[in-house]
């Protein structure tokens, strides 16, 4: 079992610290992380409610290897609530808002998203790829909808992946009654998919019966 020491990356410094330690009273550096991922068994992206998407090596953690952020909306900085990696694309993260936008990203393009999309109404809460057929993805939102993604298989090499719900090759629909509580993580294992929401419900669906 490998212990990774705790550590706070203040961007205006440039620099890592052992927690606790506010090196500054910058509001970047007192952000707070509001999602991580594995890229690999070496490297996470996480999210942080500034909007930024970072990249760290866990091997080196002096600096994050790669930052990426949302432009504002309407004045508001975009909140990251979920990340998530493609499954058979690696080099793609999907990234959901506390505005309910999903922002696509190449990190062999990192400058810009390479799509975004207005999903939900408020919070997206969870994102999900089927674990075998990467043409279904899942997001879960406080706004009580539960989106079910459907789009024709893209190619592994070439072209960026781009989680688009105005893309003609893309299906969204909500796999939810009207009026349903805040759906707050969502699971797949296999062809079943499970999602918790509010007031202690869950939704238990085959993807057999979403096709």
């Amino acid at each position: 079992l490998h212990i990774f020491q705790l550590f706070w990356y203040c961007a205006p410094c440039d620099r890592a610290f052992p927690l606790p330690h506010p090196c500054c009273k910058d509001t970047e550096c007192t952000c707070s992380k509001t999602a991580v991922v594995y890229t690999d068994s070496q490297h996470i992206a996480t999210g942080n409610d500034l909007g930024a998407v970072r990249l760290f090596d866990l091997q080196q953690t002096t600096a994050p290897t790669m930052t990426m952020r949302l432009e504002p909306e309407d004045g508001n900085l975009p909140s990251i609530t979920s990340i998530l990696q493609h499954p058979a694309r690696p080099e793609t993260l999907i990234v959901g808002t506390r505005h309910g936008v999903i922002a696509t990203w190449d990190l062999r393009q990192p400058t810009f998203p390479v799509a975004l999309t207005q999903a939900h109404e408020a919070e997206i809460w969870d994102l999900a790829f089927h674990p075998v057929y990467t043409d279904h993805f899942f997001s879960a939102g406080q706004d009580g909808f539960l989106l079910h993604w459907s789009s024709e298989r893209a190619p592994t090499t070439g072209r960026a992946f781009a989680l688009d719900a105005t893309a003609q090759n893309i299906q969204v629909n909500n796999l939810l009654n009207p009026n349903s509580p805040a759906v707050n993580t969502v699971a797949m294992k296999d062809d079943v998919l499970v999602a918790g929401l509010d007031s202690q419900a869950l939704f238990v669906a085959s993807l057999k019966q979403l096709a």
